[in-house]
């Protein structure tokens, strides 16, 4: 009895220390979320004072990265997120302002990712497939953008964003069409079909080569990607892994 009140005693007197830990530790993790709060905030300031693209990337990238590190819910990391989005498009609008091809194509593809992100986060809300429609449409792929639009309208057809889809997606048709036209006429080219049947070979050749090892690491013609490229699509056709062994493959 005696034994067991003092292991009562000691568990008592640990307790303490233990809810101290979890306090100090919770403590600590939410001045952390403050100090990178603050730090994306100040950043920010920064982007707006010398509306730059890079320092407007830079915003964008602590709100993306090192802010969403430091916090656990998730309507925390979905409004870090949109804030990153936000810092985006302001990349994106002043790099097109300056007319510099580079910072237009790198705040280009932020923005998409951020739209990207966007989805993933909110995947019942169709505003972030409109607005990758309307950067796609911007950018000139009217197919990729015809997609988004398509997606916008499935999500919710009677909405405003819909409607706006729609209406998009009207205007890009005639460009859609002839995006189409052309893709198709360049795959059905005799110059179309050998590079489809090219990428397809050199697909399948990787494929063999990933599950299929070189026997040594020296020199040699079974080590030669080119000559184990040409003996695997000899004949230029599909084959199987397992006809090699039936068809006299030195592998």
């Amino acid at each position: 009895m005696k034994r067991h009140c003092v292991t009562i005693l000691k568990l008592l007197a640990v307790l303490p220390f233990a809810v101290y830990c979890a306090m100090g530790e919770k403590a600590l993790s939410e001045t952390s979320q403050l100090q990178a709060y603050a730090a994306a905030m100040q950043i920010e300031e920064t982007a707006k004072s010398s509306d730059n693209p890079y320092a407007w990337q830079q915003a964008a990238q602590a709100w993306m990265k090192h802010y969403p590190n430091m916090v656990q819910s998730r309507e925390e990391k979905i409004l870090a997120a949109k804030r990153a989005t936000a810092c985006s498009v302001r990349a994106y609008e002043s790099a097109t302002r300056s007319g510099n091809k580079d910072a237009i194509k790198t705040a280009s593809e932020q923005l998409f990712a951020a739209y990207h992100r966007m989805q993933i986060l909110e995947p019942g809300n169709p505003a972030w497939h409109y607005l990758l429609g309307v950067g796609y449409t911007s950018s000139g792929d009217y197919i990729a953008a015809r997609q988004s639009l398509s997606e916008a309208v499935q999500m919710a057809p009677n909405s405003d964003v819909a409607k706006r889809a729609i209406v998009v997606a009207n205007h890009n048709l005639p460009a859609v069409r002839q995006a189409q036209a052309a893709h198709d006429a360049y795959e059905n080219s005799p110059r179309g079909k050998m590079a489809k049947q090219f990428d397809a070979n050199m697909q399948q050749a990787n494929l063999y080569a990933a599950t299929h090892p070189a026997q040594s690491n020296g020199r040699g013609p079974l080590n030669d990607p080119y000559f184990r490229y040409k003996q695997y699509n000899n004949n230029h056709a599909q084959q199987s892994f397992d006809s090699w062994k039936s068809n006299g493959s030195p592998y």
